[in-house]
């Protein structure tokens, strides 16, 4: 069954859509300010709460007072669009025959000037690697060589160690010409979390094809630092074990 309601004219209309419409029954404690819905009462008082309710990414470390903005944040790819950018113009406006380095810096991380002239000696149709600290939540991820130092077999990390390159945007340059030969390489807009360093490494190397710079891997000259507080979970689980992420170095 259904009823029609006739509304004479405008003026009644307006009035049957003020009584119609619902009622801000939800009042914040603290400014007064009213809600439709419970929800967003709840999301509005968190913001005059102290200390603060965040809530924090398990791979950057960025905190959010929203878990939806976390939600969000999780399902896009952080600086894919800005990167592929870049190497859209670095193939359309430099020679290909020219070699040169590839390196994605971040403003979250912080560098030894060391890094750049030790990165300098990536060979042509190479990528290179090396450790970074206070990232994965370890105090230093990095590569492992083999008995002679000149080749990766594998890397330390505990955060999805499964990844066919568990290693962290600070972590390798790419030679220039390399991006050349695979024109259709970019970082992936549906790369899962995590994952947009090994999807985009993968179509361009492969483990054993990787160069170890920074003294055999045993040298630190960029840290994954921020703002916030850096969690270590990993690696309090390595100490637990009598092992550390950073034995022999000094980070």
């Amino acid at each position: 069954m259904f009823a029609v309601m006739r509304i004479e004219n405008d003026d009644c209309r307006s009035d049957y859509r003020r009584k119609m419409r619902p009622k801000c029954e939800f009042i914040c404690k603290y400014c007064q300010r009213r809600f439709t819905k419970p929800y967003n009462l709840m999301i509005h008082e968190r913001t005059h709460k102290s200390p603060e309710i965040t809530y924090s990414c398990e791979v950057c470390g960025k905190y959010f007072k929203q878990r939806d903005n976390l939600r969000q944040h999780r399902v896009q790819p952080r600086g894919a669009k800005q990167r592929n950018t870049g190497l859209s113009w670095l193939r359309s406006y430099t020679d290909p025959e020219e070699h040169g380095i590839v390196y994605f810096m971040d403003d979250e991380n912080t560098y030894s000037v060391d890094l750049f002239s030790e990165m300098s000696k990536t060979q042509p149709g190479r990528v290179s690697v090396w450790p970074v600290g206070l990232v994965g939540t370890l105090m230093v991820e990095r590569p492992i060589l083999n008995d002679q130092k000149t080749e990766v077999i594998g890397f330390n990390s505990v955060w999805r160690p499964e990844r066919p390159f568990p290693i962290d945007m600070a972590a390798f340059a790419i030679s220039k010409n390399l991006l050349f030969q695979h024109p259709e390489v970019r970082f992936s807009y549906n790369a899962h979390l995590g994952y947009q360093e090994t999807e985009f490494l993968m179509n361009l190397t492969t483990l054993r094809e990787l160069q170890p710079l920074a003294t055999e891997s045993e040298d630190v000259l960029v840290w994954h630092t921020r703002t916030q507080k850096t969690k270590l979970t990993g690696e309090d689980g390595l100490r637990k074990n009598g092992r550390r992420s950073d034995e022999g170095l000094e980070v």
